[in-house]
């Protein structure tokens, strides 16, 4: 009955979320020499976000990190739901995470990376 009363403008609808779309659902930021990535969850509650760090049992990433979440709708009564995954090719030091807008906010510290200490000299090796 109400579903009658109301029509969809396909042509009006327009939205800006930063870059952030549903077939890509994130965006990589630089702040400061951190990396923030933002995720778009829109319908789910920051308590029922979950971030798990996860091996790769083929070696190709330092580690994943596994977003998952679901929140059911009081009015609809359906759930939203998220799980994706990112390949860190650095090892994570921390992850701190906060909700607000339907977007997610993960700060991630890495690792700072061992420099080696290696002897270069110039010598001749080569006979004249």
């Amino acid at each position: 009955m109400f579903a009658d009363l109301f029509n969809f403008e396909p042509s009006r609808y327009f939205f800006n979320r930063c870059g952030i779309y549903d077939m890509r659902p994130y965006k990589l930021v630089e702040v400061d020499g951190e990396l923030i990535l933002i995720l778009n969850t829109l319908g789910i509650n920051e308590k029922d976000i979950q971030i798990e760090p996860e091996p790769d049992p083929y070696g190709n990433y330092a580690l994943y990190l596994k977003v998952t979440g679901k929140t059911k709708n009081p009015i609809t009564e359906e759930e939203h739901s998220i799980s994706m995954r990112f390949g860190s090719y650095k090892e994570i030091l921390s992850v701190e995470h906060e909700s607000k807008d339907g977007l997610t906010y993960l700060k991630i510290k890495f690792v700072e990376p061992v420099v080696p200490k290696v002897s270069v000299s110039n010598k001749k090796l080569l006979a004249e």
